[in-house]
């Protein structure tokens, strides 16, 4: 009889930092990247932070892949369409353990979740999964949040307390203005007006430049 089955195993995750974790740290960041990226050059994007009142925990997608061919350059997926809820289920179990094991390091810390594009989705979809995190901030970067999670039950108690900032690129090819509107209405049906919306010009990455200015802009510099 043909028959699908998985099975559960071991399985070392990469993960990079920044800074030096302490019991003084000031602000502990859980940032996950986009599809087809490393998590050791995402991590590059907050080196203008103090790293002694920044902590930043980049994981890394758990797939690996040669992004154009054979060989050559590598990048990270957090999850294909592929035996996609099991997917979903090992990086939030996987994200879980990354929590654990640095917040305790840093119990004073205001916590800042941010995601860039893929990333977005993966940060979502764990904390819809968590259910009780207890984070400062949410910054979609070039991302949005899911709109197939249960939003008529219990999707909304998990966005609705915190700040949301949802930063893109005008010309950035994925965030289109006909996706960012549809954005903004699926919010306002939600009653997310938690919701901050920070548009830039640029395309489909983290700007250093914007970046900063927001960090600032929140008091985090």
């Amino acid at each position: 009889m043909y028959q699908e089955l998985h099975l559960p195993i071991e399985k070392q995750a990469r993960i990079y930092t920044y800074g030096a974790l302490s019991s003084q740290t000031q602000f502990l960041w859980i940032a996950c990247h986009g599809y087809g990226q490393q998590a050791k050059r995402f991590a590059r994007k907050f080196q203008f932070l103090d790293p002694q009142r920044h902590f930043v925990i980049c994981p890394e997608g758990l797939s690996r892949f040669y992004v154009k061919g054979f060989s050559g350059e590598v990048g990270a997926s957090w999850m294909t369409k592929e035996d996609r809820l099991i997917e979903i289920e090992d990086y939030c179990n996987y994200l879980n353990k990354v929590w654990k094991n640095f917040t305790s390091k840093a119990p004073n810390a205001k916590v800042q979740l941010l995601g860039f594009s893929q990333g977005c989705a993966t940060l979502c979809r764990w904390i819809y999964n968590q259910g009780n995190l207890s984070y400062d901030r949410l910054i979609l970067w070039a991302g949005i949040i899911p709109e197939d999670l249960p939003w008529k039950t219990e999707a909304p108690k998990r966005f609705r307390e915190q700040p949301i900032h949802f930063v893109y690129g005008t010309e950035d090819p994925f965030i289109s203005e006909q996706r960012s509107q549809s954005f903004k209405v699926f919010a306002q049906n939600q009653n997310l007006h938690n919701l901050v919306y920070h548009p830039f010009e640029g395309s489909h990455k983290v700007d250093r430049k914007v970046f900063e200015q927001l960090c600032n802009t929140w008091n985090l510099l």
